[in-house]
């Protein structure tokens, strides 16, 4: 499984091994430098106190060392090689054995001693050479004409120890910066496990959420800036899902309500009808009911199929070919034309003759045919129904009836499914039903807004709108 603690943990380590290593090494570096720096300043000290053993007086030299070798510690022994004069007259006057083959070296500067490194029957040396002037004491400065040659003495001290110490040392460096990164990895677990607990809360509390719990929320306080993103996007997701379970329920009870009552209406009739003998004629107004109440009922399953796929389908390019607006509303019209004439409606369209829009034609003739029909059953006996169009400010249709207006709050949910206002708008007490909710959808699906609005002259105008993203290309006929 691919654990965020995990990734946490090896990127921390990931970080911190470089920087261990660094330290490491370069304390490693320093204390190794120092041992040897130490061996150098030792080696050198004792090469001058080798030196100024040497005298020099009218009788020849005189060296007061007794022994070539001034330390035998396995490992440090140090070892003495005495050379006086110079060229062809040089002499050894003094060596330890280990040195008895070692060659004079070369004159250097005087009074400086030059170090190096070298490895003699195993052993590793580190050498040091002193070029210098024996010392002459002031008894016998006197009785010296020439001064003395110059002698070179080479000391030769075995690094065994040394090496020896820097292993162990650089053994304990590596120890140590392994358990540095164990302990860094111990802390950072045991961080990650404290940092990590409020999403492990977090993961506790989704999981108690179902679809019977969708009222509950995640709880914000208490946890870091970098979740409440996340805690404040999933608490609207579960708005939005309580939102839509709660509007499946809803119409899963208000389309019981819309089949129950045509069902009653058909098996009221048909009971009636088989109840005794009837007249043809009675059987033949029985039989209409039936085709009615089955039409209405096919109605409501064809406008709910055509929502379903519509919420099914993504959102296409709202233009298409340019459509006559004028002609698509009078043939919408038609259908509705004889009960508007029932209830004395008057009908005007507020259209120019050559005006058209760039759109699918069969969507936009359904949005008008809703608008027109839920005209015609809700407004007042004896009132008027406007349809007019402002293609210049975006607003590419307007249906407009007399009313009667409706309560603020109702005109956003008049769009929803099935949705019951009071009896203003039906002499009745009828409701919208879906076809409004259809015209939401196709308007959505075509990239435009649709939104009802109480006029100041008492009217209710249904007003379909281009989107700001994707406003539709309006055209005029050539004439």
């Amino acid at each position: 499984m691919n654990s965020l603690r995990r990734r946490l943990l090896w990127t921390i380590l990931a970080a911190l091994l470089p920087l261990v290593a660094l330290v490491s090494t370069a304390l490693f570096l320093t204390v190794r430098r120092s041992i040897l720096d130490d061996v150098d300043r030792e080696l050198d000290s004792m090469t001058h106190d080798v030196a100024g053993l040497l005298e020099y007086d009218d009788e020849g030299y005189e060296f007061a060392l007794a022994e070539p070798e001034l330390t035998r510690v396995e490992g440090r022994s140090v070892h003495v090689r005495l050379w006086v004069g110079e060229g062809e007259a040089a002499r050894v006057m003094s060596s330890s054995p280990l040195l008895s083959a070692l060659e004079r070296p070369d004159a250097g500067v005087l009074d400086r001693v030059d170090f190096g490194d070298g490895r003699l029957e195993g052993r590793s040396l580190r050498v040091a050479t002193l070029h210098f002037v024996p010392h002459i004491d002031e008894e016998d400065a006197e009785r010296v004409l020439a001064p003395p040659p110059v002698a070179t003495v080479v000391l030769a001290r075995e690094t065994a120890s040394a090496t020896d110490m820097i292993r162990r040392l650089g053994a304990w460096f590596v120890g140590l910066g392994l358990f540095t990164l164990s302990g860094a990895a111990l802390a950072a677990a045991w961080a990650l496990d404290r940092g990590l607990r409020p999403l492990d809360r977090l993961s506790a509390a989704i999981e108690g959420i179902d679809d019977q719990a969708l009222g509950r929320r995640l709880d914000p306080r208490d946890l870091p800036a970098e979740i409440l993103p996340i805690v404040h996007r999933t608490n609207g997701l579960l708005d939005r899902l309580e939102r839509a379970f709660g509007r499946e329920r809803r119409l899963t009870a208000d389309l019981a309500h819309e089949l129950r009552t045509p069902l009653s209406v058909l098996r009221t009739n048909l009971e009636l009808g088989l109840r005794r003998e009837r007249s043809p004629e009675h059987y033949r107004e029985v039989l209409q009911d039936a085709l009615a109440t089955t039409r209405q009922l096919g109605e409501l399953v064809t406008t709910l199929l055509t929502l379903a796929r519509l919420e099914g389908e993504a959102e296409r390019d709202p233009n298409g070919a340019p459509v006559p607006l004028r002609a698509l509303v009078e043939r919408c019209w038609a259908p509705h034309a004889e009960a508007a004439a029932q209830r004395r409606l008057q009908f005007r369209i507020e259209i120019d003759d050559d005006a058209t829009i760039a759109h699918d034609g069969t969507k936009l003739e359904l949005i008008i045919s809703n608008l027109l029909a839920n005209a015609v059953q809700y407004t007042e006996t004896g009132g008027w129904i406007h349809v007019g169009a402002q293609p210049e400010s975006g607003v590419l249709l307007s249906v407009a009836d007399s009313g009667p207006q409706l309560a603020e709050e109702d005109l956003a949910r008049m769009f929803e499914r099935f949705w019951r206002g009071d009896d203003a708008r039906s002499e009745a007490g009828a409701h919208c039903g879906i076809g409004l909710a259809l015209v939401r959808s196709l308007a959505e699906h075509l990239g435009c807004t649709i939104h009802a609005e109480n006029r100041s002259d008492g009217s209710l105008a249904f007003v379909l709108a281009s989107h700001g993203r994707k406003r539709p290309s309006f055209h005029t006929l050539p004439r």
